[in-house]
């Protein structure tokens, strides 16, 4: 851990904040004072204290949704593009690099963000130490990955890959400097503003790395557009947030970094598990299968960041907000996991069906290996994103330290698991690892939290069937679409069907088989329109 210029200081801290109140439905005596210790609050956030719950949430979600979504069609573009111009060998060498970064920005942003949004801890004094600490730690990050990048590139056999890592490196230090004031962005329930700046950074991105491309930057284009978006990121979001920087003292930060050591335990654990399977996959057959295997997690996973990323990125600061409320909470876990189920159920399921004709047919046949591993991957995939929603309960619950357990026992079982898997079996099995991982991985949060909040598993699973019942009939429907009806001629019509076919399967089952709950889930979105409407 770097320790230049951090120093100890016995100085007293500026007088006591109050007391941080859970937002309630119930206007509070006066709009924003809670925040006034801190930085200058525009109006609209401010307000924010008088808006009922539901349509903060639903607020949030839909400024992070436009933002997220806005831009996709370029960067499916994009991501089509890249897939037919890259080598899977190339594609191996984008994949390690971008698990290198997250790891050691990880270790190395020590959890603090996340501890600011679990703590709701305001002080302007400390936010400075935390803005400060975040970006030294993520310096020495920065410097790590570049000492370590030739050894690393040995370690995977692969000697060109050393210099794209060191760029990666430089990626750590530029979000350490936009970590705390997302943060902040964040605990204000300013999710306008952090749309915004994430929308900004998608579309540098997702531009980068075309123009990149196009200038023949070939696999170098994905480092050097991410770094662009971090610091085009960095610059905004600390133009929405002074902080300025300060000599960090530690003594009045020792009970949030003792939180946050829980949270950088977890999700250091967390990521060398999830990554481990790129990295054995490498290390045990080469950088070239490594690239198959890559492309069938990004694609497995892409449905997880571009649509459950949208709730989850809201669900922490509002489980936060209203975690002394356990009624409050529960209502709204189980809101959240049936709303989300319905719309990534569909998607998930509708991939796989549709995975052995559109992965050939728009990224080529060289990723023809990678579509059994992709399959079994979106089961994965599935499971964790319903995860997700417990995780973020959890932490809501300052249950960090409990949770924990599972990354870390994940972390001794799974990497020689990948290894054995990839050295003497194949690539689906190692998809096949996290299958049979994945519910146990999921068991534990989940229990804590239903434990905590006073609810049967079985009303947990209940709010599922809705999805699942949809879904399955959506698959059924489509298998039989394809192997007993005629097909069209051109492989692309033949896939629109599909598509079509499938969509209008899920939504004639919810309309036919579950007229309550859709008519429910109506009169819940024109409630939270009618509340939006009447708070302004």
């Amino acid at each position: 851990m770097p320790a230049g210029g951090v120093t100890s200081d016995s100085a007293p801290d500026p007088s006591p904040e109050p007391a941080p109140q859970p937002p309630s439905d119930d206007p509070p005596p006066a709009p924003g004072e809670r925040l006034s210790t801190a930085l200058p609050v525009p109006p609209a956030i401010a307000s924010a204290a008088t808006t009922p719950n539901s349509v903060v949430l639903a607020r949030g979600v839909i400024w992070i949704a436009a933002a997220r979504w806005s831009s996709q069609i370029i960067a499916w573009s994009v991501t089509l593009y890249m897939a037919r111009l890259l080598t899977t060998r190339e594609y191996g060498w984008a994949g390690l690099v971008s698990v290198v970064s997250s790891w050691v920005y990880s270790l190395s942003e020590f959890g603090i963000a996340s501890t600011m949004l679990a703590l709701r801890d305001e002080g302007l004094a400390k936010q400075r130490s935390l803005h400060t600490l975040v970006v030294l730690l993520t310096l020495g990050g920065s410097a790590l990955i570049a000492l370590g990048a030739i050894p690393a590139a040995a370690f995977m056999r692969d000697r060109e890959l050393a210099p794209l890592l060191a760029v990666g490196g430089l990626l750590v230090l530029a979000q350490g400097f936009s970590a705390v004031p997302m943060a902040l962005l964040q605990l204000r329930l300013d999710f306008r503003t952090v749309a915004r700046i994430e929308f900004s950074r998608s579309l540098v991105n997702t531009l980068g790395v075309a123009a990149f491309a196009l200038s023949g930057f070939r696999v170098w284009s994905l480092p050097l557009a991410a770094l662009s978006g971090a610091l085009v990121q960095a610059a905004l979001s600390n133009h929405a947030v002074r902080v300025p920087f300060t000599r960090v003292r530690l003594a009045p930060l020792r009970e949030m970094l003792a939180y946050a050591r829980h949270i950088v335990v977890g999700r250091i654990a967390w990521l060398t598990y999830l990554d481990a399977d790129v990295v054995m996959v490498g290390r045990a057959v080469g950088t070239t299968v490594a690239g198959q295997y890559q492309f069938a997690w990004n694609i497995a996973t892409l449905p997880g960041e571009k649509l459950v990323n949208v709730v989850t990125a809201a669900l922490l600061p509002f489980f936060s907000a209203i975690a002394e409320d356990l009624a409050k909470l529960r209502k709204y876990l189980l809101l959240m996991t049936e709303g989300l189920a319905l719309v990534i159920f569909p998607v998930f399921i509708g991939i796989i069906a549709v995975a052995d004709e559109a992965i050939p047919l728009l990224f080529g046949a060289k990723w023809q290996p990678a579509i059994l591993p992709l399959k079994l991957l979106i089961c994965y995939a599935l499971i964790q994103a319903l995860s997700s929603v417990m995780t973020n309960a959890a932490s809501a619950l300052r249950m960090a330290r409990d949770v924990n357990r599972v990354p870390v026992f994940a972390l001794l079982i799974l990497p020689p698991c990948f290894y054995l898997a990839a050295r003497y079996s194949s690539l689906a099995s190692v998809a096949l690892v996290w299958l049979v991982a994945a519910p146990a991985m999921a068991a534990w949060p989940m229990r804590l939290v239903l434990r905590r909040l006073d609810v049967r598993t079985s009303t947990f699973f209940a709010s599922l069937i809705t999805p699942t019942v949809a879904s399955l009939t959506m698959l059924a429907v489509v298998a039989a679409l394809q192997r007993w009806v005629t097909r069209p001629s051109h492989p692309m019509a033949a896939l629109a069907v599909d598509v079509a076919a499938g969509g209008a399967t899920y939504l004639l089952t919810l309309l036919v088989v579950f007229p309550t709950r859709v008519r429910w889930m109506i009169d819940a979105v024109n409630a939270v329109r009618a509340s939006r409407r009447a708070t302004g």
